[in-house]
């Protein structure tokens, strides 16, 4: 389990892997999921930010653009994602901000995260990777300020459900894979919130991302946490035969997001 949960991580925190996923989202998606976030974040008020799994820094833009007086601080795993969520910040000119690189496990362990309380505590799309999900997100709870906002986002339902019924025609998708991609937020998340926090708002957004080419696919599947390089001429000669018969690849993007706040 821990060696599946290690290679998961390696795949899924790989700088090159989440530019590649978010480009192809961005171009052959239909819907604008940036616009969606930002219409989350418009819905809080904060002085002080957490985003933890921060990776590039795409959150953290939208906190400083938001509030520019902000304290903002996120927390990855990766160093290279870090480097370039430093740049962006920089580059905006944004300037109240600490990057620390830890894992969400660790970071109330860092004496300067320990005692701090911040008004919004967020995650999106990552805490699945956590080893102890029910004890990070208590710690995250425990670290809102009063009347602070807990805001996690990440997949459910029906997402992926295309590619993915492909997909284990020709091999059996890792647990991990479907639990963070299917089931989690509902099953795992929620029941934890409802537990812990008197308010829950749910937003979802829906984005079907449209694959023009074989080609497009294929580079995002081998930049996903489920990529079987044993499997690809089979899944290859699979997708081929699909925009043979229909032209395109849709692929549906379900998103919830989960805005609990402390009354």
């Amino acid at each position: 389990m821990n060696k599946n949960h290690d290679e998961f991580i390696e795949r899924a925190v790989s700088t090159d892997n989440l530019k590649e996923r978010a480009n192809i989202n961005l171009s052959c998606g239909t819907n604008d999921f940036d616009a969606w976030v930002v219409s989350l974040i418009d819905g809080v008020r904060f002085s002080s930010v957490l985003d933890i799994c921060c990776g590039t820094g795409n959150q953290l833009i939208k906190y400083a653009k938001k509030n520019s007086e902000a304290y903002i601080v996120g927390v990855d795993v990766a160093e290279e994602s870090l480097k370039t969520a430093e740049d962006r910040l920089r580059s905006l000119g944004a300037y109240n901000y600490k990057l620390k690189l830890i894992a969400m496990e660790e970071m109330f362990r860092a004496t300067e995260l320990s005692d701090t309380k911040f008004d919004v505590v967020s995650c999106f799309y990552g805490l699945y990777y956590s080893r102890d999900t029910d004890r990070t997100l208590e710690e995250m709870i425990e670290h809102l300020s009063e009347k602070g906002t807990l805001i996690i986002v990440g997949p459910y339902g029906k997402n992926n459900a295309a590619f993915f019924e492909i997909l284990q025609k020709y091999y059996d998708l890792p647990k991990l894979v479907l639990r963070s991609a299917t089931s989690f937020m509902e099953e795992e998340v929620f029941p934890i919130l409802s537990r812990s926090l008197s308010k829950i708002d749910i937003c979802t957004f829906l984005n079907p991302v449209i694959f023009p080419s074989t080609v497009k696919l294929l580079d995002y599947w081998q930049a996903s946490t489920f990529f079987s390089s044993q499997h690809e001429e089979g899944v290859k000669k699979a997708i081929e035969e699909h925009f043979a018969m229909h032209g395109e690849f849709i692929m549906e993007k379900h998103v919830i997001a989960y805005i609990a706040r402390k009354i």
